[in-house]
């Protein structure tokens, strides 16, 4: 469906989108994670299992990074069990201050912490047109027989990865509003 959908249309013509999303994608700064809680504690502060996402324009790779999420959320028990818990049980506003409020705020007023928006507030609501044709018609479920295979890979927490960027934009908004010319 992606291949479809989507990233057929970066072949027709809009060299702008695709030069950054290559930029993008090479660069790995796309992560997709879950929020997680390693262990249990007084104030839970949610660490982050994923992966980095690259060459996603390629079927195989694509299905590499599906292959290592499905293991990283359904083969680590406390990753599938908290991440499952914060899905029920949080609101999901697209921004970052769903799972760490003490880095980031949806206010854009807050001085001390990095805003991350609201989804609504940044993208209007698209409707989309959905087929009724989806992968899983074409395979019998002995196709996903693969998936009993999987071994959970050794690294899949990005937390320390996501607070040094985190950190670092701290500090180039900090360097940013200090720096700025007058108009």
């Amino acid at each position: 469906m992606l291949q479809k959908r989507l990233l057929s249309k970066l072949d027709e013509g809009y060299l702008q989108e695709k030069l950054l999303f290559l930029l993008q994608d090479r660069l790995e700064l796309t992560t997709v994670f879950f929020p997680y809680i390693k262990k249990l504690k007084i104030k839970q502060t949610y660490s982050l299992a994923g992966t980095s996402v690259s060459h996603f324009e390629d079927p195989q790779k694509r299905i590499e990074i599906g292959k290592r999420l499905y293991s990283i959320l359904f083969l680590k028990k406390t990753v599938k069990q908290s991440s499952l818990e914060f899905a029920v049980n949080t609101p999901h506003t697209g921004s970052r201050s769903d799972y760490w409020p003490d880095s980031y705020s949806s206010s854009p007023t807050d001085g001390k912490r990095i805003f991350s928006p609201l989804l609504k507030s940044v993208w209007k609501n698209v409707p989309h047109t959905f087929f009724s044709e989806d992968w899983i018609n074409e395979r019998t479920l002995r196709d996903l027989d693969i998936l009993k295979a999987i071994s959970i890979p050794k690294h899949f927490d990005v937390t320390l990865q996501a607070k040094v960027l985190v950190k670092f934009s701290a500090k180039l908004k900090n360097l940013s509003t200090r720096t700025r010319l007058p108009v």
